[in-house]
């Protein structure tokens, strides 16, 4: 007798953001979709910034089971140049679509806390503090629609160690949010439903001013190429199942042998080869 192993396969991918952007508390129409950073926290005149970002998911098997999740970010600006503390960010899962946008391309991080005021490109409809896509799709809340629940959360450093190009600086200035159940459930409902895929709201210290954080966005690399390095990447572990059309031929498989062995006991080598020439 035959017996037909099928075994799962676990596997790791490193996967980029396709959108992150940042969002102003008071400057609740501008924009920042493609500046070189995105913010998260307070500045030093109260205003808050939320920042917002998706991963493509699209190289993970369909039907695949998730086991752990890990979210690394590189530190670009820390609010005034400085911070006493270390500062918390937590990731929230958006519940609503949003809009990126090129506002600021390739530009920041300093210089860039205000975002980008309208008009806009015609063809763009980026988010803002008031809109998920400007001026036609309004949040339901402004500031993002999200999770009140804290999916993951790192604290992040005073302030920036090193300059940008030097080869230690990524790992000085690397954050991780560590794997959580929350973060894993969030990637495994994006996979199974690709069109809930809005991506996590980043929210930093707003009880207080001047906490912001800046982080190299997937535009880093527009500044200098060398910045890839830098830009956002989430390591996703999960366990690929095989297809129920690879189940089929394998069954399939072992039945023609099952058959063509029983064959050749009962007729002998000869008809077992006409056998298998008919089943072909």
């Amino acid at each position: 007798m035959m017996l037909v192993v099928v075994s799962a396969y676990a596997n790791v991918i490193e996967v980029g953001a396709i959108h992150d952007a940042t969002i102003f508390a008071n400057n609740p129409n501008n924009a920042l979709g493609g500046g070189a950073a995105f913010f998260a926290g307070k500045n030093s005149s109260n205003a808050t910034r939320r920042s917002l970002i998706v991963f493509d998911l699209s190289d993970i098997p369909s039907g695949s089971v998730i086991n752990s999740v890990v979210l690394d970010l590189v530190l670009a600006e820390v609010s005034g140049g400085g911070d006493s503390l270390v500062r918390t960010v937590d990731l929230h899962r958006l519940q609503g679509g949003w809009s990126e946008g090129t506002s600021g391309w390739g530009q920041g991080p300093s210089g860039w806390g205000q975002g980008v005021s309208p008009p806009f490109p015609v063809s763009e409809h980026p988010a803002t503090w008031t809109y998920q896509s400007y001026d036609s799709d309004v949040w339901t809340t402004a500031g993002g629609d999200f999770v009140s629940t804290v999916s993951g959360s790192a604290q992040i450093g005073t302030g920036v160690v090193g300059t940008p190009g030097d080869s230690s600086y990524r790992d000085q200035n690397v954050y991780t949010w560590i794997s959580t159940q929350a973060m894993v459930s969030d990637v495994q409902g994006w996979l199974d439903d690709p069109a809930s895929n809005f991506g996590w709201l980043l929210r930093g210290d707003e009880s207080v001013k001047s906490t912001f954080r800046a982080f190299w966005s997937k535009e880093a690399h527009i500044q200098k190429a060398a910045y890839a390095l830098y830009e956002p990447k989430l390591t996703i572990d999960y366990t690929a199942v095989p297809e129920p059309l690879s189940l089929v031929m394998l069954a399939s498989a072992g039945l023609t042998w099952i058959i063509t062995r029983r064959t050749w006991r009962r007729c002998g080598p000869a008809t077992a080869n006409r056998t298998t020439a008919a089943m072909k």
